[in-house]
């Protein structure tokens, strides 16, 4: 899987000793022949050096051609020159999505100075995002529905005065701009009522989610290390999903070679494909466990802020690196629930999407009522799936 071949088909470094692909100069020196690689056993560095290239239109099908300076990357010779590059990708990958993923994922690494700095602002500005909204949620919650409510009551009632208090003459000789004025000042009117009316209305849930947003962001504040969760979570995942699919690959090459060149074909046993069809599972059942363990984490460390006792209006100090010790407690004590838990969801996470996209406009129509796990004489089309149940949360309250 990890080698490429020359223009008569031959793998570099397994069916020929030299494992280098190269690719030689246009016979007429301008770009690079790209039907035609040979194998090297050394990428050259400069562009003294001359190799036998293929050549259709020679005698014996060979030709000297110089070489240019190129960089060994994995089992190629990558030239060193820009435009090179360019040639090589586009014929390697193609314009199709392959070939735009690969300009993509260039871009990105050549752009890796702002990308940094621009994540660590927004790092930065996150945190400082997260500790305005916990000392200030009132005052912005209410200036920010006041705001919902007053800019479209007083544009509308701009524009409704200015039609009204236009003179008789302006009135007939623009029409237009009258009804226009008084139309779309009585609609933003009535959408600044709708807004108020639903405020008021809401008033108690706007005071419970208030509580929700000032408990979050103290939670956040006081214990830091939930704040690096994620990135360790995506750091983590990242570095089992490489070491997972380097040993997915190599199991994919264990297979017979049933064709060279660009487009490999490999043939396997069945016994081949039930170890293929195990990796897999198990790729994807790690993968789930180390979401659950995620979950948990952060479960753990909220719980035991939550029932931490207040202690002179505050809460009373933490253990230091919660988030650490969460982990170290889901190893010790529960490893089997996860592990079950994150099997279960891999295995019924495709039939549960399905039954979910199958039952949601049946669920639509059912009486509320019927809902209910205790109700046996609901509907057929109202009864609860046990793939409903089958959920990453399911198992979280060990």
């Amino acid at each position: 899987l990890y080698h490429g071949s020359d223009y008569r088909g031959r793998l570099c470094g397994v069916d020929v000793p030299e494992q280098y692909v190269f690719w030689c100069r246009a016979p007429s020196g301008d770009g690079l022949e790209m039907r035609y690689p040979i194998c090297l056993d050394a990428c050259p560095a400069f562009e003294e050096t001359v190799h036998e290239c293929y050549d259709p239109q020679a005698e014996d099908s060979l030709s000297p051609r110089r070489s240019y300076a190129t960089r060994q990357v994995g089992n190629y010779c990558m030239p060193k020159n820009s435009e090179m590059v360019d040639t090589v990708v586009q014929s390697l990958v193609g314009q199709g999505l392959a070939g735009q993923f690969h300009h993509y994922a260039a871009e990105i690494c050549n752009a890796w100075l702002p990308l940094v700095c621009s994540a660590t602002i927004a790092g930065v500005m996150g945190c400082l995002y997260l500790f305005l909204v916990g000392k200030f949620t009132s005052t912005i919650f209410y200036a920010s529905t006041l705001a919902f409510v007053m800019v479209p009551i007083g544009s509308g009632y701009y524009l409704v005065k200015a039609a009204m208090s236009s003179s008789p003459d302006a009135k007939q000789g623009g029409l237009g701009d009258f009804y226009e004025n008084l139309l779309i000042g009585c609609v933003l009117l009535a959408i600044g009522t709708f807004v108020l009316l639903v405020a008021v209305a809401a008033l108690r849930m706007l005071r419970k989610a208030i509580g929700l947003v000032t408990a979050t962001c103290d939670c956040l504040l006081e214990e830091p290390t939930l704040l690096l969760q994620p990135f360790l979570a995506l750091a983590f995942r990242s570095a089992l999903l490489a070491v997972f699919a380097h040993g997915f690959l190599l199991l994919l090459s264990c297979g017979a070679v049933g064709e060279h060149g660009f487009r490999k074909r490999f043939v396997y046993t069945p016994e081949q494909y039930c170890l293929i069809a195990y990796y897999a599972m198990m790729m994807l059942w790690t993968l789930e466990l180390c979401g659950a363990l995620s979950r948990y984490s952060l479960a753990w460390v909220t719980q035991r802020w939550y029932f931490t006792p207040y202690v002179n209006g505050a809460k009373a100090k933490m253990p230091s690196c919660a988030i650490f010790r969460a982990v170290l407690c889901a190893a010790r004590y529960h490893v089997g629930t996860l592990a079950f838990g994150a099997l279960v969801t891999a295995v019924f996470r495709v039939p549960r999407t399905l039954v979910s996209l199958l039952q949601g406009p049946l669920a639509r129509a059912c009486p509320r009522d019927a809902q209910r796990f205790d109700d046996r004489a609901q509907p057929a089309q109202c009864a609860v799936s046990p793939f409903e149940m089958a959920t990453k949360h399911a198992y979280m309250d060990v």
